[in-house]
């Protein structure tokens, strides 16, 4: 009898201990990004840039600026950057003199004056690169400006840059 008392008490102690855990359950769902196009391209030097021609050996050889500072490109895709005016030349405070400069008298370079691209009204490749941020090599670069307008009227002359990011 009293094995059948034990016995029966283990029943009820295993039976009580299965209905005091509860059953589990789960809950899950997705996590997704949405990641868009972003170009971006950004100057880490102060505005304008000017050129002073003051004496005979500017005019004969022309001022190269060496480097003036920095642009700094953000991208998701590889990119390329692309320089360009909307102007044939330079705009002079003298109406008479808007002609004296035509826009390709200045170049631009991004290799330390290695290579140097004319300004145009159509846009010219000056750098290429890849995806990242601006801490990826290659995509914070120094530029620089050659400024070779020969004897020009005295005036100033001032015409607008654009540098152009785009994908490759």
């Amino acid at each position: 009898m009293k094995k059948s008392i034990l016995t029966s008490l283990a029943l009820v102690l295993l039976a009580f201990a299965a209905n005091a855990q509860a059953p589990t359950s789960t809950a899950s769902h997705n996590v997704k990004i949405v990641a868009t196009n972003v170009m971006d391209i950004a100057f880490e030097t102060p505005g304008d840039y000017t050129f002073t021609f003051d004496t005979p050996a500017k005019y004969d050889n022309g001022i190269d600026s060496g480097p003036i500072g920095n642009l700094k490109v953000r991208s998701t895709k590889d990119w390329k950057v692309q320089i360009s005016t909307t102007q044939a030349n330079f705009t002079a405070d003298l109406t008479a003199n808007n002609a004296e400069v035509a826009n390709d008298k200045l170049s631009v370079t991004t290799d330390a004056g290695a290579t140097f691209v004319p300004l145009a009204t159509t846009a010219a490749t000056v750098k290429t690169g890849v995806k990242g941020g601006s801490g990826v090599i290659g995509n914070t670069f120094a530029f620089g400006y050659k400024m070779n307008p020969g004897y020009i009227a005295p005036d100033n002359y001032t015409i607008p840059v654009t540098f152009t990011i785009s994908a490759q």
